[in-house]
């Protein structure tokens, strides 16, 4: 069995960007509305939460994009998953932990589930050092009401073409 310590994926900053691009192709898809956890440096919509309105004590109506604060996801998923049930169409972007409660009691009843196949450099405005993308695996979760079962898929991260002319994810 392995020894857990201190030596982590942490970050102490909570408001990292989805890239453009990959919010783009999400938004051509569902055209949302509003935007719901945002800081004053990472909204990528002009219609918005700020964490100061704090989304969590407001109704989601209409079609909603969510990039939680990643240590607080529970939270959202909670509530993403019961607006949803009151008609509300909610897509985050959150980290796989499949081998949590939460996940199980909400992301599982999910309208669909899609896992990120790759590591997308979250961005954060005044700092260029994320070169790396993040070390655990991400699902977008689409949460509004079905009576269907919760499809599953993979999103597929944009490609670019490196030195040696091979195409790798962003």
């Amino acid at each position: 069995m392995g020894i857990f310590d201190n030596n982590k994926f942490q970050s102490t900053n909570q408001d990292w960007k989805l890239p453009k691009e990959i919010f783009d192709k999400l938004n051509n898809e569902f055209h949302f509305d509003k935007e719901l956890a945002t800081s004053e440096c990472n909204s990528l919509m002009e219609n918005h939460f700020t964490e100061k309105e704090n989304a969590l004590k407001h109704k989601w109506i209409g079609r909603n994009y969510v990039n939680p604060p990643f240590k607080f996801a529970s939270k959202w998923v909670k509530k993403a998953y019961n607006e949803s049930q009151n008609g509300g169409m909610i897509c985050m972007v959150i980290p796989s932990k499949t081998n949590t409660i939460w996940w199980h009691r909400y992301c599982m009843k999910a309208k669909e589930i899609r896992f990120i196949c790759g590591r997308p450099l979250f961005m954060r405005e005044g700092y260029e050092g994320n070169h790396h993308g993040l070390p655990f695996p991400l699902s977008i979760i689409i949460f509004e009401k079905t009576n269907q079962q919760t499809v599953y898929s993979t999103f597929e991260l944009p490609t670019t073409k490196n030195k040696k002319g091979q195409e790798e994810s962003k």
